[in-house]
Formats: structure tokens, sequence, C-alpha cells
């Protein structure tokens, strides 16, 4: 009956460590996915907003005249 009992424990270990490493797993996915979509974002923001894209917003404003 011992041996069937740590036996027991040994398989709840097994299954512990198995659901760690896949929330982890999930985790570490979603922080990559995170990252890369923020990267994406920059990267748009950059390019939308660039010095000479913001220089050429100003001149059209001053050239129209706008407030």
């Amino acid at each position: 009956m011992k041996e069937l009992k740590e036996e027991q424990e040994n398989l709840e270990d097994l299954v512990q460590d198995k659901i760690n490493t896949d929330v982890n797993n999930m985790f570490d996915d979603q922080i990559d996915k995170i990252e890369e979509n923020s990267d994406e974002e920059i990267k748009n923001l950059e390019n939308t907003w660039s010095e000479s894209k913001i220089a050429e917003m100003v001149k059209q404003a001053l050239d129209t005249g706008v407030n």
C-alpha cells in the first residue's frame, strides 16, 4: 500500500510538472506575440510620424494658414 501511495505521489508530481511547463510555455508564447505586435506598432508609428512627415505636415499647415 505504501508503494502505491508513493507511485501516486510521483504521478501527481509528474502531472503537476507537465501542467507547469505547459502554462509557462503558453505565457512565453503570448509574451512573444505581444513583443512582435509592439515592435510592428512602433515601426508603424515611426513611419507615420517620421521627422520628414512631421516637417511636411507643419509646412502644409503653414502654407494653408492653419492655426
